[in-house]
């Protein structure tokens, strides 16, 4: 089997939202690790079980049965999450490992997460003085650049896309560390006013570029912090609207990351009562962002008005 853009790191660790991964693939996206922790989760390249015929459809391309959960990409490889600590993969020919990461660390990786009994949240975070905001959303609504646009203005990105949390036995809430990168489209990157200089070209989506950030490790996120929903308006300026607790317990449950892989491996009740967890003492508000807009201050002022009444 043949590859292209892989590079050999056979037992390289790396450590992201607090598993610490052993990988026979390159994963540049994530930080290296250097610690004494045993692996939480080891990636290899291997043959893959017989799945029975009475395997359960988690989804189009997900398969379950005892411990094992199988996922098909015809144009990628089979892959197979076995017990939620080993990842097997049997690729394609001469598939393009980029496009094989990007698998890996959203669906893959979910998939481990939920098992693991962790909440993953489709979102973005900032940092808004001891708190934070959360934008939440589908692919394509905008939250990348959201945490972006806010990163020029002068607030630290927390995480991008994916935010995973864990409920402790006691209630508190903690947001795990996350990949250490924000993806922006080229559209997007016109729309913060950030130049691609400097910024990392996406070996697979050329148009997409990755902004490295800085990681700050767990934060507590039992109280205090916001939840947007983001919405895209033609025209108009920022504004939000607060969402009462039923509203924000719909809303939140339908972006979770792959809700109905949620609902599946978490257990609806468990996926139910750590969403309630998860806002019993948050806030969440819709947001209207204008889809295009000249930087001016007021336009400025008015989103920094908005997020940062949440200190």
């Amino acid at each position: 089997m043949s590859m292209t853009g892989s590079l050999s790191c056979e037992n390289a660790r790396y450590i992201v939202f607090d598993l610490v991964i052993k990988s026979d693939i390159y994963l540049p996206e994530l930080t290296l690790y250097d610690g004494g922790r045993e692996p939480d989760v080891e990636i290899s390249i291997s043959r893959l079980y017989d799945m029975p015929d009475d395997a359960k459809r988690v989804k189009k391309y997900i398969w379950h049965h005892g411990d094992v959960v199988h996922i098909s990409w015809p144009r990628l490889g089979e892959f197979q999450v076995i017990d939620g600590r080993h990842v097997l993969m049997d690729l394609k020919s001469g598939v393009e490992m980029s496009r094989v990461r990007t698998m890996l660390l959203g669906t893959v990786i979910s998939v481990v997460l939920y098992l693991k009994q962790m909440l993953v949240v489709h979102a973005s975070a900032t940092l808004v003085g001891d708190k934070v905001a959360f934008f939440v959303g589908p692919s394509g609504v905008g939250k990348s650049t959201m945490v972006a646009y806010l990163q020029t203005l002068g607030f630290e990105t927390i995480c991008d896309d994916l935010c995973v949390f864990r409920v402790t036995e006691n209630g508190r809430v903690i947001l795990k560390e996350g990949i250490p990168r924000v993806k922006l489209w080229t559209d997007s990157l016109e729309f913060v006013g950030t130049s691609r200089e400097g910024l990392l070209q996406d070996s697979y989506r050329r148009d997409k570029f990755h902004d490295v950030i800085e990681t700050i490790g767990d934060i507590d996120v039992t109280e205090g912090n916001r939840f947007y929903l983001i919405t895209p308006e033609d025209e108009g300026d920022f504004r939000c609207q607060p969402l009462d607790k039923l509203a924000s317990m719909i809303e939140i449950q339908k972006n979770l990351y792959q809700p109905k892989s949620a609902k599946h491996f978490l257990g609806h009740q468990f996926a139910l009562n750590a969403v309630a967890n998860l806002l019993r003492k948050n806030s969440v508000f819709e947001i209207y962002r204008p889809t295009t807009f000249a930087r001016t201050t007021e336009k400025h002022r008015k989103l920094i008005d908005i997020v940062g009444s949440a200190t």
